[in-house]
């Protein structure tokens, strides 16, 4: 441990895949560089208390917002990164939210949806997907889970109880209403078909 400004996470219960222990965290330039009990402390070190948390190293949240507030705390995701696709809508003119359906296609949904099970599988990890909100998504999850990859895949009320054919409403504050991410999808068979997957 070099101790060129990281960050020590002491005390906390260290969960892994085999086992959860009372013990240190030291991470520098973002990497993990040791676990163990009482770590020294380098120099020019953060200390965080984990006392009576859980900690995860190298865990990925399963469910994040871009600059979201959150008692206290706010997401590191800022909007200029996570709208990019959002600027070559507007330049063509699209200003309203169906916009926001146009520039996150459900292929782009099923794609980022295989390629998270495709890393996850690689590391022998489990995956939890949040907010499947297309046909093509849910597919990518059934098959995975065929192939005895261990994927999970949560669906909001939202996609189940309505479709994205609002966004095309000519009431600005109606269409606007449903806009999230993903977007519903237009294909107003999505609900039921998403709803049939959660029953099997």
């Amino acid at each position: 441990m070099s101790g060129c400004g990281g960050i020590l996470i002491r005390g906390g219960t260290v969960v892994n895949e085999d086992s959860s222990v009372l013990a240190d965290v030291y991470i520098e330039d973002g990497l993990i560089q040791a676990v163990g009990c009482q770590l020294p402390l380098p120099e020019g070190s953060r200390v965080i208390d984990a006392t009576g948390k859980l900690v995860l190293p190298g865990g990925i949240d399963t469910h994040t917002h871009m600059q979201f507030p959150f008692f206290g705390y706010q997401a590191v995701d800022d909007f200029y990164h996570g709208t990019k696709g959002a600027k070559k809508i507007l330049s063509s003119g699209i200003t309203g939210p169906e916009g926001h359906e146009l520039c996150r296609p459900e292929q782009v949904e099923a794609e980022a949806t295989q390629r998270a099970i495709t890393i996850a599988n690689c590391i022998n990890c489990p995956l939890y997907i949040v907010h499947v909100m297309s046909k093509s998504a849910a597919n990518v999850i059934v098959n995975a889970r065929r192939e005895g990859k261990v994927v999970f895949g949560e669906p909001i009320a939202a996609s189940l109880g309505t479709d994205g054919t609002h966004y095309w409403d000519k009431d600005w504050r109606k269409a606007a209403g449903y806009v999230m991410g993903p977007p519903l999808r237009p294909d107003p068979t999505t609900p039921g078909y998403l709803m049939d997957l959660l029953a099997k």
